[in-house]
């Protein structure tokens, strides 16, 4: 009769295979719960890292968050967004006074960001169905910053927006107010010819 030891060696030798099939799966199932983590790569000082994030932008500016309201589903599926407006002071590209762009409503794991209401920020952003940003575009708040640093990012910015007009600029007077001296002077004419007709 063989010894209970003996007996049960060939099953420790399977539980210790299993074991280490076990930890070998885990090792490879381990890495993808953390791609959604959001992984930002950057060198650099917060100035430096606004300039790499305003290079590669399709626009970049400076502005203060007026409003906020719930965007559309994000095109790629990564959940919904919110819509901010901002008033913009100075930008790369020629743009209105007020601009909207949108990020993730997920500020961190999905690389989403959050602004809040008459905050002001050096804002990168990019073209996807609208303007977009988000945690990895080197936004800045310019309350956190120096004033040297905020005079950097300014100098990045050579734009100003474009002015939405009053509309006492947009009625053209001169035209208005030749109209009116026509019509009064037709019609003192007509009222004369009236009077020498009688």
């Amino acid at each position: 009769m063989q010894p209970v030891t003996a007996i049960w060696r060939p099953a420790g030798v399977l539980l210790r295979v299993l074991a280490a099939i076990g930890l070998a799966i885990g090792l490879l199932v381990a890495p993808t719960a953390t791609v959604n983590a959001c992984s930002c790569a950057s060198l650099g000082g917060p100035v430096d890292i606004a300039k790499q994030a305003a290079a590669g932008a399709d626009l970049a500016f400076i502005g203060t968050v007026v409003d906020s309201a719930p965007g559309p589903a994000d095109p790629n599926g990564f959940g919904p967004t919110v819509t901010y407006a901002f008033a913009v002071e100075r930008a790369t590209a020629q743009v209105p006074a007020i601009i909207e762009v949108r990020a993730l409503d997920a500020p961190g794991a999905s690389c989403g960001f959050a602004f809040g209401l008459d905050e002001t920020w050096f804002v990168s952003t990019y073209e996807q169905q609208g303007l977009e940003t988000g945690l990895c575009s080197g936004n800045r708040e310019l309350e956190t910053l120096d004033d040297f640093e905020r005079d950097q990012l300014s100098a990045l910015l050579t734009l100003e927006p474009t002015a939405i007009p009053a509309l006492a600029d947009e009625i053209p007077w001169p035209a208005i107010a030749g109209i009116a001296l026509g019509i009064l002077a037709v019609g003192a004419t007509m009222l004369i010819a009236f009077r020498r007709a009688d």
